[in-house]
């Protein structure tokens, strides 16, 4: 999708705003704001500099980098060898972690999931041909996670000491509220939907390093020199990342506007291609820097879709969907709801089942799939009270498989 391609442009084309940082050395520095005590809470109330690490963007890093060894399986005790010197250099530096996993199911992404899943396929593919011809370990860039490690993780960051949390309906959402519900200071991860959700600070996951010299060194991106170098003002963003395109407003969606954006080169207008280059990135950056207002949604998606030639009212429907979805991780779109009902993750310690969420065989029973045949017209068991809770529970704390608990509430 089009906003993972942004990630990749800030990379090359802002380079002024990826700086080298030491996050021990940041962490060390650290003098904590004072914060309203309603506002406190049992992880902001410490005094540390507590970062929230998006687990699902750098499995290879706690993992402990490259070892050839993951091929068969993955090594234990290396592994917890790294994370107990990663978490006692973070302990020493007044440092904490909250490490997120991705517990949600994300219906609406099962298109992003199955092409991953098709890519992690082909390199496995590679990865046994490779061993049978050649006899020696694969390249790193066929690397793939050991198909226990999420779990091996979560147990080792527990044993340590370390908080861990399981996203419940939508991952990157709940990352960011909690990180601003919790007050904590940055997250790290690489996903360029958090430089449109703008947190406190953002650090880069595949930068990260453990040095023998007593570092954690990875790269920060500075949002104000980033909105700086694109020229464009940060209330237009998350305009800009909808066009970009994601599971709402898919790539296929936008075909008709990108065919639209002119060569910057030549002028001449291009076909809109699955994975987008700086040149196309730029021509929508433009776009959206020229537009007179952004308050209106509904005109600005009748201007996006005046070429299409079909089913404009739902393009534009699916437009101002997006916008919102970007909006909502947003401080502005966060504190605008801070009122009302939230998700779950919202803390590590208050537990309640999602809005809109129904245990199995509590409403409308029915399942869904055309495979699934007369099983569609039977009533599942309805799943106890008591079991939800404790499902919910533990699901948060990622005690247990996150498939689990989507079986007994989907």
């Amino acid at each position: 999708m089009g906003v993972k391609d942004f990630q990749d442009f800030l990379e090359t084309e802002c380079a002024s705003a990826c700086l080298s940082v030491d996050l021990l050395k940041i962490s060390r520095a650290f003098v904590p704001k004072r914060v309203p005590i309603s506002r406190l809470n049992q992880i902001a109330k410490t005094g540390r500099f507590c970062v929230i690490v998006d687990a699902e963007s750098c499995l290879d890093r706690l993992y402990g980098g490259y070892f050839s060894d993951w091929v068969c399986g993955g090594q234990w005790n290396r592994m917890t060898a790294f994370l107990s010197n990663l978490v006692q250099a973070c302990q020493n530096a007044n440092m904490d972690l909250v490490v997120f996993f991705n517990g949600a199911l994300e219906k609406e992404k099962i298109k992003e999931w199955t092409s991953q899943q098709l890519a992690q396929k082909d390199k496995v593919r590679y990865v046994l041909r490779h061993i049978s011809s050649k006899g020696t370990p694969p390249p790193k860039v066929w690397w793939t996670q050991p198909v226990f490690l999420k779990e091996a993780v979560k147990m080792a960051l527990r044993q340590l000491g370390i908080s861990v949390a399981c996203s419940m309906d939508g991952h990157h959402l709940e990352v960011i509220r909690f990180c601003r519900e919790h007050n904590l200071q940055g997250i790290i991860a690489q996903e360029s939907v958090y430089t449109i959700f703008d947190p406190p600070r953002y650090f880069s996951s595949n930068n990260l390093k453990l040095t023998y010299k007593g570092s954690l060194e990875t790269k920060e991106y500075i949002m104000d020199e980033i909105a700086k170098c694109m020229n464009l003002n940060p209330n237009r963003f998350c305009i800009f990342a909808a066009l970009l395109g994601n599971h709402i407003l898919t790539d296929d969606d936008l075909i008709p506007f990108r065919d639209s954006i002119p060569s910057l080169d030549h002028g001449k207008h291009r076909k809109g291609r699955d994975k987008l280059d700086s040149e196309m990135i730029k021509g929508i950056c433009d776009y959206v820097r020229n537009l007179a207002a952004v308050d209106n949604l509904e005109v600005v998606g009748a201007d996006v879709f005046k070429l299409a030639k079909t089913s404009k009212l739902e393009l534009i429907e699916k437009f101002k969907q997006s916008v919102n979805y970007f909006v909502s991780g947003t401080g502005e779109g966060f504190f605008r709801g801070y009122n009302q009902p939230r998700g779950p993750a919202a803390s590590l310690h208050t537990y309640t089942v999602p809005h809109g969420r129904q245990p199995v065989g509590q409403g409308d029973a029915r399942l869904h799939g055309n495979a699934m045949g007369d099983a569609q017209k039977k009533k599942m068991p309805q799943v106890a009270s008591e079991i939800l809770r404790v499902a919910v529970d533990r699901h948060q704390k990622g005690l247990m498989h996150p498939l689990i608990y989507q079986v007994l509430t989907q």
